[in-house]
């Protein structure tokens, strides 16, 4: 039997295709394992949810042509203190629980929704599940399963296929995995009032983003078996590659180099819990980076009593006294106090939650 030149190179680019794209096998992740001891890995690998599918479906950022022409770039605020060592939002209360993309290349949608969940949480006090699924069908740009690229428009002022705008709750469309009709409309219950690419996208620059406005949107080059199988501990498999994933940075940590705290989509049994620890710059980590402006609406304040001014409420420029906060709060809302003690005294008279955040807090006495 004769076959053309053209066929067989299309037969070998396809096995090829094949065996890069394929689920990893109990005897792959035991060469992982030896591999890592021969290169000095300090994580754990192991099976999980993302060495269980194909990587054809784990990735979807795909980075658009010309991309920078129309783009917003903004250096986030400098702050009146140094940079701290280490900060990570899961201490405050500010990250919802991790999300499953299952496989479909959708993790730009879950970015845009976690980076906005987060800051609901952090601005809000409240915890929401939003549908990355509207942005996977309704969007009017062509991205879906196969992939896309940041999509925080859609929740300002870029209209879906029925000519609307804002997060949905999870609820009005709940995630399926594949490129469903969207069957618009929705109901809209959340608007970010701006978002921008951070600029430049330096390791100080985005600590002060994530400090500023929460958790951000990140690229990352993840294609690879030493990522999927990673099951914990400091990531230093690190690849040079075409970025091809999109995650949250929800906080740092300086020592031994550095490292960024990581929240991927992969669910809770990938990493860490659905974390990852990866030094800074690891596999063309926050390449591009971009975080987004979620409006302040007093349903969530923040108290330190060791602040040395009264403030605004937010959580890098708290109220100072439990008076001011629950003179500011909305009914209903959350005032979150920062470790430490006060004397004064307070009547509360309309309805709010009080929560201790980072430590013991002692009022009165």
């Amino acid at each position: 039997m004769r076959y053309s030149v053209g066929l067989i190179v299309t037969m070998i680019q396809m096995f090829a295709v094949g065996a890069a794209y394929a689920q990893m096998t109990p005897e792959d992740i035991e060469a992982l394992r030896r591999r890592g001891e021969k290169e000095g890995w300090t994580f754990e690998v192991g099976e999980n949810w993302a060495t269980r599918n194909s990587s054809a479906r784990l990735c979807g950022s795909i980075l658009p042509e010309n991309w920078e022409e129309n783009a917003r770039f903004k250096t986030p605020p400098p702050l009146a203190q140094p940079l701290r060592g280490a900060f990570d939002w899961r201490d405050w209360g500010g990250v919802t629980e991790i999300r499953n993309q299952n496989p479909c290349g959708s993790c730009w949608a879950f970015a845009a929704v976690g980076a906005l969940e987060c800051n609901i949480a952090i601005k809000d006090g409240s915890y929401v599940d939003l549908s990355e699924q509207w942005l996977v069908s309704c969007n009017d740009d062509g991205w879906g399963c196969d992939g896309g690229w940041f999509a925080h428009d859609y929740h300002m002022d870029e209209e879906d296929l029925c000519g609307d705008h804002g997060a949905v709750h999870e609820g009005s469309f709940p995630y399926v995995a594949w490129d469903a009709p969207c069957n618009c409309p929705y109901t809209h219950r959340y608007w970010i009032s701006d978002w921008a690419y951070v600029f430049p996208p330096t390791v100080d620059a985005i600590k002060s983003a994530i400090l500023h406005y929460g958790p951000v949107d990140v690229t990352i080059h993840a294609g690879y078996d030493a990522f999927k199988a990673y099951n914990g501990g400091l990531f230093n498999a690190c690849e040079d590659g075409d970025t091809d994933h999109q995650v949250v940075l929800v906080g740092w940590n300086d020592a031994g180099g550095g490292h960024w705290i990581l929240r991927n989509s992969w669910g809770d049994d990938w990493g860490a819990g659905g974390y990852m620890l990866i030094p800074y710059g690891c596999s063309e980590v926050a390449d591009v980076a971009a975080f987004i402006e979620y409006p302040y609406s007093f349903k969530g304040v923040w108290v330190d009593f060791n602040h040395d001014m009264a403030g605004l409420g937010t959580f890098l420029s708290p109220f100072n006294t439990l008076t001011l906060a629950a003179a500011f709060v909305n009914p209903g809302g959350k005032v979150r106090i920062k470790a430490g003690s006060s004397t004064e005294t307070l009547t509360i008279a309309k309805a709010m939650t009080l929560q201790a955040v980072g430590g013991t807090v002692r009022i009165g006495g």
